[in-house]
């Protein structure tokens, strides 16, 4: 699990780079229904840090990825992601 944590601290690196942006968003939305906990919550908290997103926030990412689905899905919406 410490190398999917590393990669997802990479991936928010990578959202300062405006050439790969929305791919890596793309990435890190597909990560926030990890089906580990644990990475679902440091996915969420390294987008929040990069973005400033206020429904970041509003998620809790210790539910099961399937009641997590919907607020995956307006966060796509929100980030034109869809």
């Amino acid at each position: 699990m410490s190398r999917i944590e590393a990669a997802v601290k990479v991936y928010a690196a990578l959202l300062r780079q405006e050439s790969v942006r929305k791919d890596v968003m793309k990435k890190m939305m597909s990560m926030l229904l990890h089906p580990y906990p644990k990475i679902r919550s440091t996915t969420a908290e390294c987008l929040f840090m990069e973005t400033k997103d206020n429904l970041l926030r509003k998620g809790d990412w210790l539910l099961p990825p399937k009641q997590l689905k919907d607020t995956v899905d307006s966060l796509r919406r929100h980030c034109d992601l869809s």
